[in-house]
């Protein structure tokens, strides 16, 4: 089994005030490193460079693009990107920016400890090769009725949801064919948990924590069974 791509997000529901997500508000509160926010206070301009040949030029943008506005917030910091709206906070994690990511999380809701947040979900999406073809994995888990092939043919690329319960998460899986790989499999899965309070309650959550344990029964539970 070899994981080609792998997205990692962490989403919350509820009523939130993207206008006040502005660098200078998450700068004021200490919420991000020096070296993550830096890029936000250069100004978003081109430069024009002429190499040797004068009748080339490049533009360049320097600073880091955001969007703030009574209906969104839209960044990308170094290790994440935030992608707010009215009724969702989403933080889509890069790379090595797990951390930070879930540090940053936690400290805005202890700030904002009154929003109204309804469930949290921890997101993991994958494009994965395994030794056996999509068609040959999927064959081990379901044996198509005779009725079924006889309408539809004996090769037949399946799709399929399921649900099932891990702790207090509702896990949502989804199994499809890799747009991505050739004869590679498509894993979404959606750890999902209902809150009944708001931010407050939220915060008595260790997400960190909670984070590391799902993203471990994704990979050698969820995904194991699989290439197993």
């Amino acid at each position: 089994m070899e994981i080609k791509e792998i997205n990692k997000s962490v989403i919350l529901v509820g009523s939130f005030n993207p206008a006040i997500f502005q660098p200078t508000w998450i700068d004021h509160y200490g919420l991000m490193p020096e070296e993550e926010m830096e890029g936000f206070y250069k100004e978003e301009v081109t430069e024009e460079i002429l190499p040797n040949n004068p009748g080339l030029k490049i533009q360049i943008a320097k600073g880091q693009p955001f969007q703030v506005n009574n209906e969104q917030a839209v960044m990308g910091f170094k290790s994440f990107s935030l992608q707010i709206t009215r009724d969702r906070f989403a933080v889509i994690i890069f790379n090595e920016g797990k951390s930070l990511a879930l540090r940053f999380i936690q400290k805005v809701f202890k700030i904002l400890g009154e929003t109204p947040i309804s469930a949290y979900g921890i997101n993991f999406k994958s494009h994965v090769e395994y030794k056996k073809s999509y068609d040959q994995v999927i064959s081990n888990f379901f044996i198509p009725k005779q009725q079924f092939t006889d309408s539809f043919g004996e090769y037949v690329s399946l799709g399929f949801n399921f649900k099932l319960q891990y702790k207090d998460f509702l896990l949502t899986n989804t199994i499809e064919p890799s747009t991505k790989i050739k004869n590679g499999l498509y894993l979404a899965t959606n750890f999902h948990k209902n809150i009944i309070g708001n931010a407050k309650k939220f915060n008595e959550y260790n997400v960190k924590n909670e984070f590391s344990e799902t993203e471990n029964y994704y990979l050698n539970s969820i995904m194991h069974v699989l290439d197993q």
